[in-house]
């Protein structure tokens, strides 16, 4: 059976309330993460390991970093809001607050 959902069809709380097909997952049927990057890897899957992405040009002064933090936390939702928003809602808080977060390093930037 198929069904169509719309624009909406990655957001948990619609396909459930559509399909009635999704439950919550009891915590022994999730693997741990050290199995389940294993059973990805023995399938032929391949993982990158962490690595930096970028440079924070605030990273070397304590201050604009402290200050980048307490605009960002002023000028946006809290990230249990934002976290909320993304699993419910369509997104639109983590990107509002990504952009939030860059613009503000830009302006503090030396």
């Amino acid at each position: 059976m198929l069904y169509f959902l719309g624009k909406d069809n990655r957001i948990p709380d619609v396909v459930a309330r559509a399909t009635r097909r999704i439950r919550p997952l009891t915590p022994t049927i999730v693997p741990s993460v050290q199995n389940a990057i294993q059973m990805y890897t023995n399938a032929g899957g391949v993982l990158t390991s962490e690595c930096s992405f970028g440079n924070d040009p605030l990273a070397d002064d304590w201050a604009l970093r402290n200050r980048r933090d307490a605009e960002f936390a002023q000028n946006n939702p809290s990230f249990s809001q934002i976290f909320e928003n993304v699993i419910i809602g369509n997104g639109a808080l983590m990107e509002t607050a990504i952009l939030s977060f860059i613009n503000i390093t830009r302006y503090l930037s030396p």
